[in-house]
Formats: C-alpha cells, structure tokens, sequence
C-alpha cells in the first residue's frame, strides 16, 4: 500500500491487517518499487496525487516485476479528472476518498477475486 500522508498510511494498514491481509506499507513510489523488487505483491493499493512518481507510475513499475499484479488506486480528485488527464484508463479501479473502512475492504476483496477467476 503506498500513500504519502503518515497517517492515512497508517490508519489503513492497520485496517487492512486486521482484515486478514499482509501488509507492506510505503511513504512514496521509490520504497514501493523497493519492496515490489524484494518480495512478491499480489495486490497494489496507491493513492494517485504523491511528491516524485503519481500512482499510475508507481502501478506501471510495479507491474513489469509482478505482471499479474491487481491494482487499486484511491484518490481525493474524481475519476472523470484522472481519465480526463491520460493517467488513468476508464477500466481501472479507483476509490475516490474519502471512503469508509467495509467499503475498501469489499473493493479489495472483490478486485482479487475477479482475478483468480
């Protein structure tokens, strides 16, 4: 899971462990890719507005080492902008902020699941 804001970071690793998931959080798209380049990722959660690489950019490094990857990204701005502006395509998966805590991890679980399918 990668998001710049400490607390944010935190607070949704913390949510997403007591889910069941194992989690490596990350400050920025650099330790990200640190941490995709050590060990295996399954699932790719990035807020989309961070200092140095976006979300988008940190998704299409992380998915040359681990092609199968399943991406989520979250963002404060609409989806509509993010398509708008090239960075994201209409199919991929976008939480806008603020969202609730059942909310994420329905989004997450059901993102996984269509990809084992």
């Amino acid at each position: 899971m990668v998001d710049d804001d400490d607390v944010l970071r935190g607070a949704l690793a913390r949510l997403l462990s007591s889910a069941g998931a194992r989690v490596r959080d990350a400050a920025g798209g650099d330790p990200a890719i640190a941490i995709a380049t050590a060990e295996h990722v399954d699932l790719l959660l990035t807020d989309m507005e961070m200092p140095g690489r976006d979300g988008a950019a940190v998704a299409r490094a992380i998915a040359t080492i681990h092609p199968e990857v399943v991406v989520v990204f979250m963002s404060g701005k609409s989806r509509e902008l993010h398509v708008a502006n090239g960075r994201l395509s209409s199919d991929d998966r976008l939480i806008e902020k603020p969202f609730g805590s059942a909310f994420l991890v329905e989004t997450l679980a059901t993102a996984i699941a269509r990809c084992e399918v």
